[in-house]
């Protein structure tokens, strides 16, 4: 894994979506930021595209976990995983951070607060 840092900061009032997300995708595949669709811009339409682009990558996607199995989740690319949940900064969309056996490794923002609770978690694999 590599640290990637959003370069885009969600600004509701503007309706900017911040790219944590991809920047989670980004460090985990080890990528730089650029390499990753802009998911924050397709609305609903951001998974189709997500999961093309993991495939042709060699990785593969099984979607969301629950909270409660964030901590006893061991697989992932080398074991890192993204974590999605309630924003420090109040975004209503969330944010996102990458996990490492049931902790915290790295805040794609620039604050490094992290998040103040718990979502649901995202897997990429190897295929």
């Amino acid at each position: 894994m590599i640290r990637v840092y959003q370069t885009i900061i969600s600004d509701e009032e503007k309706g900017i979506h911040g790219n944590c997300f991809p920047a989670c995708i980004a460090s985990i595949l080890e990528l730089r930021l650029d390499e990753i669709p802009k998911l924050q811009d397709m609305g609903s339409n951001w998974f189709p595209v997500l999961w093309d682009f993991l495939i042709s990558r060699g990785f593969t996607c099984f979607g969301t976990g629950r909270k409660e199995e964030v901590g006893s989740y061991r697989k992932g690319v080398d074991g890192y995983y993204i974590v999605n949940g309630k924003s420090p900064r109040g975004f209503k969309r969330g944010h996102s951070v990458v996990f490492y056996e049931g902790k915290l490794v790295h805040d794609p923002h620039p604050s490094g607060l992290g998040l103040l609770d718990i979502r649901d978690f995202f897997m990429i694999e190897r295929q």
